[in-house]
């Protein structure tokens, strides 16, 4: 089983703490790394790639420290940044071979193999700089697999992306999760609740929790609550409530994060991923140091 350990690991910009004293271990399976926008997670993800080397702490690969292990590291892994780059006068299938070509080399078989495996086949000849979001990033997953890597890597992979891309994407990585550790950091909470089998949340450089999202989910009962309003008071009640969803018209029912039971007629309700992120990503700086120590 491949294992990739990360320990203590800090990195400041000057003044600012991007990744705060964080540790996790992982083995093959899809991580799902949440967090809002500046939270931490393409730093860490950088550093993982061994693109930006951490200020403290350590990185291994099956037990070994990624300094004593040089470009066989790089053979082990793929990365999709998150706007990948590629030559806009190229055509998709002169980009793989270009890519091939850095990595070491690879079979046209292999590289046919892959446009068709991301559903690029008919679009191979095509100018890069013509594809959509999708299919660029559909091109960028078959680069990053040319290696067949054990660890990949993909930091926002679909952001900007339409609905049906969205889903596209998602199916790919589905088919080529077995044998491998995924690092998937997004803010999109839907990507992370289909694929991850383990999510890690990161708030503000820090590691708050990691778990299943039913872990997760279960360390919230008791903690949502619907209940029906009026149309009159909805505006009080998104004021001055940390509100999941709203649905419906008449009457009107409403999801929310509390402690206690906020109304009389309230009903508590089974946690979902969505409400995790709220839970920990939507509250005042004391609300967060609160729960920071419990």
């Amino acid at each position: 089983m491949t294992t990739l350990a990360v320990s203590h690991l800090t990195k400041r910009y000057r003044k600012f703490c991007a990744l705060d004293d964080v540790s996790v271990t992982l083995h093959d399976g899809v991580y799902g790394l949440l967090g809002p926008n500046g939270a931490g997670k393409t730093t860490l993800i950088r550093a993982i790639a061994g693109i930006q080397p951490p200020e403290f702490g350590t990185i291994t690969w099956n037990g070994t420290d990624l300094s004593m292990l040089g470009n066989s590291y790089y053979d082990s892994i793929g990365y999709l940044p998150q706007y990948p780059r590629f030559y806009a006068h190229f055509t998709g299938y002169e980009m793989m071979c270009y890519i091939a070509a850095l990595k070491g080399g690879t079979s046209e078989q292999k590289i046919k193999e892959l446009l068709e495996f991301v559903n690029l086949t008919d679009e191979a000849g095509k100018r890069v700089g013509a594809y959509s979001g999708g299919m660029r990033q559909r091109l960028g997953i078959a680069a990053a697999l040319l290696n067949d890597p054990k660890l990949l890597i993909l930091d926002e992979p679909t952001a900007g992306l339409d609905p049906i891309e969205r889903i596209r994407f998602r199916n790919t990585l589905a088919r080529i999760r077995s044998g491998r550790i995924i690092l998937l950091a997004t803010h999109i909470v839907p990507d992370i609740e289909a694929l991850a089998d383990h999510i890690l949340l990161l708030r503000k450089g820090k590691l708050i929790q990691d778990g299943t999202a039913g872990e997760l989910c279960k360390k919230m009962d008791g903690q949502v609550w619907e209940f029906p309003v009026c149309q009159e008071n909805l505006s009080e009640i998104l004021h001055s409530m940390r509100v999941s969803s709203v649905r419906g018209e008449s009457p009107i029912t409403v999801r929310v994060i509390a402690e206690t039971s906020p109304t009389a007629d309230a009903t508590a309700v089974e946690p979902t991923l969505d409400d995790v992120f709220l839970y920990y990503f939507s509250r005042t700086e004391a609300d967060h140091d609160r729960i920071d120590t419990v």
